[in-house]
C-alpha cells in the first residue's frame, strides 16, 4: 500500500498592520466624506445652524489631526537626521580604528622581522669557525632576551633584575634564562680568560632559543 506523502506545510504569513499614515489618511477621508454626506442630508433634515456647527466640528478635528501629524513628522525627521549623524560618526570611528589597528599590525610585523633578523645573525655567529663569533652570539642573544622580557612587561634596569621579578608560574623556562644569562656575564666580565667552546656556545644559544620559543619571540 502506497504511503501518503506528508502534506507540505504552508507557512502562514502574519498579517501586516497598516501603517499609521495610511490609517490617518483613511480617517481624514472618512471624515471628509461624512461631512459632505451630512452637509447634503442636513439641508433637508437638519436645521441650518446644526449642520453648520457639525461641519465646523469636523474641520476642527481635521485641523487637529493635521497639526498632530505635522508634529510627529517633525519628530521623525529630527530622529532620522540624528541617526544619520550618529551612523556617519560611527563609520568614521570604525575607519579610524581600522587604520590604527592596521598601523599596529604593520609595526608588530616589522618588529618581528627585525627580531628574526637579529636571531638569524646570532645563529650565524655561533655557527662560524671563529671563536670570537661564538662569544658574540651569546652577547647578542642576551640583548634579545632583554627585549623579550621588556615586551612581556617585566620591570627592571637589567636582565637580572627582570629575571628576579619573574615566577615559574608564567615563565617555565626561567631556569634556562638564568643559566644562559650567567654564561653571558662570565663572557662579559672575564673576557678572554673565560674558555668557551663552540659546543658550549651552541648549548647556551639553545637555552636562549627555548626561552624565545616560550615567548613566541622568534
Amino acid at each position: 500500500m502506497a504511503k501518503k506523502k506528508p502534506d507540505k506545510k504552508v507557512e502562514k504569513k502574519e498579517p501586516t498592520a497598516p501603517s499609521a499614515y495610511f490609517l490617518l489618511a483613511m480617517l481624514f477621508l472618512s471624515l471628509f466624506i461624512l461631512s459632505q454626506v451630512i452637509s447634503i442630508l442636513g439641508q433637508g433634515f437638519l436645521k441650518p445652524e446644526f449642520s453648520s456647527a457639525f461641519n465646523s466640528l469636523i474641520v476642527a478635528v481635521i485641523s487637529s489631526f493635521q497639526a498632530i501629524s505635522a508634529f510627529v513628522s517633525l519628530i521623525f525627521i529630527i530622529g532620522i537626521m540624528y541617526a544619520s549623524f550618529r551612523i556617519g560618526q560611527l563609520k568614521r570611528d570604525f575607519k579610524l580604528k581600522e587604520k590604527v589597528d592596521s598601523a599596529k599590525e604593520k609595526q608588530i610585523k616589522k618588529e618581528e622581522q627585525t627580531d628574526n633578523k637579529k636571531w638569524k645573525r646570532v645563529v650565524e655567529h655561533v655557527s662560524s669557525p671563529n671563536p670570537s663569533d661564538w662569544r658574540l652570539s651569546v652577547l647578542e642573544a642576551d640583548i634579545l632576551l632583554s627585549d623579550a622580557l621588556k615586551e612581556r612587561g617585566y620591570q627592571g634596569e637589567s636582565v637580572a633584575d627582570m629575571l628576579k621579578s619573574a615566577s615559574k608560574d608564567n615563565f617555565k623556562t626561567l631556569d634556562e634564562a638564568w643559566e644562559a644569562h650567567k654564561i653571558r656575564n662570565s663572557i662579559a666580565h672575564e673576557g678572554s680568560e673565560f674558555v668557551l667552546s663552540q659546543r658550549e656556545a651552541k648549548r647556551v644559544i639553545s637555552l636562549f632559543e627555548d626561552v624565545f620559543r616560550e615567548f613566541y619571540f622568534i
